[in-house]
């Protein structure tokens, strides 16, 4: 099992005031975090490692 943490996105390009503040799922002790990717045209759960 692994455990789950809320990773800020501080991209400016991805804010909208309006819809909150955007958050990565990350993936603690691992520097890893999940991201929704368009693939095929289809939205698609990828891993990134996170700075």
């Amino acid at each position: 099992p692994v455990s789950l943490d809320l990773i800020t996105c501080t991209d400016k390009a991805f804010h909208d005031a309006g819809k909150g503040n955007p958050v990565y799922l990350g993936i603690k002790g691992n520097h890893l975090c999940l991201f929704c990717a368009e693939i095929q045209g289809q939205p698609t759960l990828q891993l990134k490692v996170s700075g």
